[in-house]
């Protein structure tokens, strides 16, 4: 059951499985590279840093920055399984905040973990 096809030596059986000893495809060519540059990144970002970085994340969502709400809610519940479809487009800040209170309202563990977010940079301004 583990013949080759006739097609050549691409290290396949006739049901398309690759055949005992067949060592595979060479792999990524960068994942080493890849795997330093994420190394260093990680050794040169703080949590400070990363805390910062956050927090203007979380300001930016709280002004009205549609990207920047989208991304939070995404690092914070996951994205969505299935796309919501809006059939009006936000026109105002106000309307944009309105609808993040509805979210809030909805799923009151944002808020605990906006508010958290918020005494932490509160406690580190003084």
């Amino acid at each position: 059951m583990n013949e080759q096809t006739d097609n050549g030596n691409n290290g396949r059986d006739n049901q398309g499985r690759f055949i005992v000893g067949n060592k595979g495809g060479p792999g990524n060519p960068h994942a080493k590279q890849v795997a330093l540059l994420r190394g260093a990144l990680l050794s040169a970002v703080t949590p400070e840093d990363l805390h910062d970085v956050i927090r203007v994340l979380i300001e930016k969502a709280l002004s009205g920055n549609v990207s920047a709400i989208k991304e939070l809610l995404d690092r914070l519940y996951g994205k969505p399984k299935v796309a919501v479809e809006m059939k009006q487009e936000l026109r105002s800040t106000g309307e944009i905040r309105a609808r993040l209170r509805a979210l809030i309202q909805q799923n009151p563990d944002l808020l605990d973990t906006l508010v958290i977010e918020c005494n932490r940079d509160d406690e580190t301004n003084e």
